[in-house]
């Protein structure tokens, strides 16, 4: 025995593990590619993270308005107040002019009698779509 026989005696066999196969892009000729095609990158074993914005979720429906409290703020109007029914429904500009000028002389207030049912079925609709 030698002494490269004893020495490898003494250590330990290393396993012997497969390697996995490595899967590569097809090699095309440069004349038969296509000019404007872009090279295709080897394998690589580092992760590319990729971040994708969704979409906002869609907005939840708000709550109706009820056409008798809006009739039960336009009676504040009898005292006064008058435009408390555009507040309640959210029409903040139209609140303040009508409190301004006492409901357009009174004008939009009795206008106001006969339109609160639909001015509230289209803030409703509009609540609903998520646009008010």
């Amino acid at each position: 025995m030698s002494d490269e026989d004893g020495a490898a005696a003494s250590q330990p066999a290393a396993s012997v593990v497969p390697a996995a196969p490595v899967q590569t892009a097809p090699v095309v000729p440069a004349a038969a590619a296509a000019p404007a095609a872009p090279a295709v990158p080897a394998a690589s074993s580092s992760v590319t993270n990729v971040y994708v914005q969704l979409p906002p979720p869609p907005a939840a429906a708000l709550m109706p308005k009820s056409p008798a409290l809006a009739y039960l703020a336009m009676g504040f109007s009898l005292i006064g107040l008058c435009g408390m029914q555009h507040f309640y429904l959210g029409k903040l500009g139209q609140g303040v002019l009508w409190l301004i000028t006492f409901g357009l002389f009174g004008f939009g207030t009795v206008a106001d009698l006969f339109t609160l049912r639909s001015q509230t079925k289209t803030i409703n609709a509009r609540r609903a779509l998520g646009i008010a």
